[in-house]
């Protein structure tokens, strides 16, 4: 079923560009490592591409998240373009201490392939998709406060999203689909949906006002909850490029640490993120 859906939706894109070669004034146009995401990672979603640091408010926690996503293979044909690339991330958990100590709680390990593509509905709007298929696994660490038995955390899993651009505002729907996971706890399909907002008009073009929100339905032991994220903030450097974020995070729900999978999450953050 994975690879099933990965490579339909390959197939599925190929055939429009190719049905779209009956105008032979275009061409395909193919470059390697083209830079930047054509697919711009999802600002509420904790999942992410991010290099960034959140302090939260209670308790004395700091989320550490060290992450890249690159666009390895570009295709571009009249208004359709595709990027096949890859993912690699990881979102850690500190405990803030006194003496400027953060010992390092958990640590959650990501890597994975992705396939996106846009089409171009005018100047001012557009439809995109992105599809990864990626593994997670998570480990507890030596700073752990509290003495408590790991276990083996693990999921391969395939998440497809689905968005509608319109000037500044972006909303999208899609969801995740678990094809394997240890502990064998979880749904097989948790539902997404958010927006996200990026404008660069009120204060100038290299001051942008972000904001987005995310909801994905979380399922454990046939029990479905919840996790609502939101972010705010505003960045220094260019719209879609490089440049600092500061902003503020909200997050309730259930743990996205694996090692704390269980327990509930509920907590606001300040911090910075550094977009590339």
């Amino acid at each position: 079923m994975p690879r099933l859906l990965f490579f339909s939706l390959i197939v599925f894109f190929v055939n429009i560009l190719s049905s779209s070669a009956a105008d032979s004034t275009a061409s395909l146009q193919v470059s390697w490592i083209p830079g930047g995401l054509q697919f711009r990672p999802l600002f509420a979603n904790p999942f992410e591409a991010r290099m960034g640091v959140m302090s939260q408010t209670a308790p004395q926690k700091i989320r550490l998240d060290i992450g890249n996503s690159t666009d390895l293979i570009a295709l571009k044909y009249q208004d359709w373009s595709m990027t096949f690339g890859g993912d690699f991330y990881t979102y850690s958990r500190l405990r803030a201490e006194p003496n400027f100590k953060f010992p390092v709680e958990t640590a959650d390990y990501l890597f994975g392939i992705n396939v996106s593509a846009t089409k171009a509905l005018s100047q001012e709007s557009a439809i995109s998709t992105r599809l990864r298929v990626s593994h997670i696994s998570s480990h507890l660490v030596d700073g752990i406060a509290d003495f408590r038995s790991t276990f083996v955390y693990s999921r391969e899993f395939i998440d497809w999203i689905w968005a509608y651009q319109y000037k500044a505002v972006r909303v999208y729907g899609g969801g995740t689909m678990i094809f394997h996971t240890i502990p064998a706890v979880f749904g097989t399909f948790l539902p997404q949906a958010g927006f996200d907002i990026a404008d660069n008009s009120l204060l100038g073009e290299y001051i942008t006002l972000k904001a987005g929100y995310d909801f994905r339905l979380s399922t454990i032991n046939n029990i479905s909850t919840g996790i609502n994220t939101a972010q705010v903030g505003v960045k220094f450097g260019t719209k879609y490029g490089k440049g600092i974020v500061l902003s503020t995070f909200w997050y309730e729900g259930k743990s996205m640490h694996g090692m704390f999978y269980n327990e509930r999450d509920s907590y606001f953050g300040m911090g910075m993120i550094v977009e590339f």
